[in-house]
């Protein structure tokens, strides 16, 4: 007779089931890990120049100037305002975390733009600044 009351309690069991509700949140974490993009300056998108002698280096303790082809600055995902282009790359080289400046432009950016970042990055003293550039497919 206790078996018979045993098979009544599993049928009459009222709890909730959360495993089909886990394998579908794990799922969706995995998806949504193995689909973001982690670049770290992606707020905008940088068509850069091609140059054909440039030297490759690493990106460690540098920040990456961004200059979009209408003219706007960026530091990783921030917009940067030219007047607080100097006030922001001051803060940056107090705080260490501005060894060296990259300036990653738009082959299509505003002359002027390039220009500000340059003195920008000479008015704070920053002797190690460079143009980030793509490579020709000819390699010439």
């Amino acid at each position: 007779m206790a078996s018979v009351a045993d098979e009544m309690s599993d049928e009459l069991d009222d709890r909730i089931d959360l495993t089909p509700m886990l394998d579908c949140v794990f799922c969706l974490l995995l998806f949504l890990i193995i689909a973001t993009t982690f670049e770290e300056d992606g707020l905008f998108k940088v068509t850069l120049p091609k140059a054909a002698h440039a030297e490759v280096r690493s990106k460690a303790d540098v920040v990456t100037l961004l200059i979009a082809k209408d003219g706007r600055f960026a530091i990783g995902r921030e917009y940067i305002p030219d007047r607080q282009l100097l006030a922001t790359l001051k803060r940056l080289k107090d705080g260490r975390k501005l060894r060296g400046l990259l300036i990653k432009g738009d082959q299509d950016a505003p002359y002027r733009k390039v220009v500000l970042a340059v003195d920008t990055a000479q008015a704070l003293n920053i002797s190690e600044f460079a143009f980030v550039t793509a490579r020709s497919e000819d390699g010439k």
